[in-house]
């Protein structure tokens, strides 16, 4: 008989409303963390300017 055939399980319950919510709110950090990340390497990679940063007028 091997080690994890002698665990009991116990069934899976959905986690708490919190708890979700801080799951979700980490997983929207980390999501703005990236796509901020993406967006700045393009518009420094691709050396764009903003259209109020003129210099031909």
């Amino acid at each position: 008989m091997s080690a994890s055939a002698s665990v009991i399980e116990s069934p899976l319950r959905a986690p708490s409303l919190r708890r979700w919510l801080a799951a979700m709110l980490y997983e929207a950090m980390i999501l703005f963390g990236v796509i901020f990340l993406a967006a700045y390497l393009f518009s420094t990679l691709s050396q764009s300017a903003t259209a109020s940063c003129s210099t031909t007028g």
